[in-house]
């Protein structure tokens, strides 16, 4: 009825349904599962360090106006 000529795999049919009913919580259980609180807090410093490194290169272009230059920042941060 949409358009595919055949079903998709059980398979790729649940993992896709699981993905989109929980996507983030089974996100965050796997990163609570895998990776320890040490390891987060490094990738944590690291993505800090590179958002800082997008400002500070966004601040450097004379080409943009303030406001412009604002909403990069507003994305980052979400």
């Amino acid at each position: 009825m949409n358009g595919a000529e055949k079903q998709q795999e059980r398979w790729k049919r649940c993992t896709k349904r699981v993905d989109q009913e929980l996507g983030e919580a089974l996100g965050q259980a796997y990163v609570a599962k895998y990776f320890p609180p040490l390891r987060r807090s490094a990738r944590w410093r690291m993505a800090q360090a590179v958002e800082q490194a997008m400002d500070k290169d966004i601040d450097a272009l004379d080409w943009m106006s303030a406001r412009p230059k604002s909403r990069p920042r507003i994305s980052c941060t979400r």
